[in-house]
């Protein structure tokens, strides 16, 4: 097992990471991986130690294992879809570093990857961490899309593994739009209501608020106030 870069050079670097990755994650000019220009590679390789740009490749050194994160280019003509990574910062109260997922032109999601042990696994959005740095919960805005798809959940991670614990698929006029852990058990999606929800649900107007809470082995599912579909309660 390889030794890592010196510690307050590490520290110094997370930090960085951290103040970038908390203020800027959703910064246009940083959605089209595609159009990386040489400052955009240049601030990627300096946001962390261990990460750094190869060519087409997003390198990712961790205790374990190094990981790679290959674009996939698509030449003129292809009907393959283009894929390429970003780095976007580090989570320091869970280790895990956090890149960015473009595949064509318009799906867009987050990743994230284990400092310590390389494991891997793909979100949705950029994940908010629980109190307890066990939990992450993500979504994406689905708002207008399909109801059956999952567009929230919640990953455990523990012992360096990260696992999909809980995914809802909210109804098609309601799309998360910030997550807010009350305590380590408990997370609150905050929404927007589309087109489709009566007048009195639409975005301005007590569009509902989703708490999820995790009570005996299973995420329970609480709306305030209770919109007019039919929802179950347990998920």
């Amino acid at each position: 097992m390889r030794a890592l870069t010196h510690p307050w050079k590490a520290a110094a670097a997370v930090l960085l990471a951290c103040m970038w990755a908390s203020s800027s994650h959703a910064d246009n000019d940083q959605n089209n991986c595609y159009q990386r220009t040489p400052a955009m590679v240049k601030k990627e390789s300096g946001l962390h130690p261990d990460v750094r740009r190869e060519a087409d490749s997003l390198v990712i050194r961790t205790e374990a294992k190094t990981v790679t994160l290959k674009d996939k280019i698509s030449p003129e003509g292809s009907n393959v879809e283009p894929e390429c990574y970003l780095y976007r910062g580090f989570l320091p109260e869970i280790q895990l570093h956090v890149f960015q997922f473009q595949s064509g032109f318009e799906i867009v999601e987050f990743g994230v990857v284990h400092a310590r042990t390389g494991e891997k696994a793909y979100l949705m959005e950029w994940p908010k961490v629980s109190p307890d740095a066990q939990r992450l919960a993500s979504f994406s805005l689905n708002l207008g899309g399909n109801s059956t798809q999952e567009s929230i959940g919640i990953w455990r991670v523990q012992h360096g593994k990260i696992k999909q614990e809980w995914a809802f698929a909210p109804p098609a006029d309601w799309a998360p739009r910030n997550a807010e852990w009350i305590d380590s058990n408990t997370v609150r999606f905050l929404g927007e209501c589309g087109e489709g929800a009566p007048e009195d649900r639409k975005e301005g107007k007590a569009c509902p608020v989703l708490t999820a809470r995790f009570s005996k082995d299973a995420w329970q599912i609480e709306w305030s106030p209770s919109p007019r579909h039919h929802l179950n309660k347990t998920h």
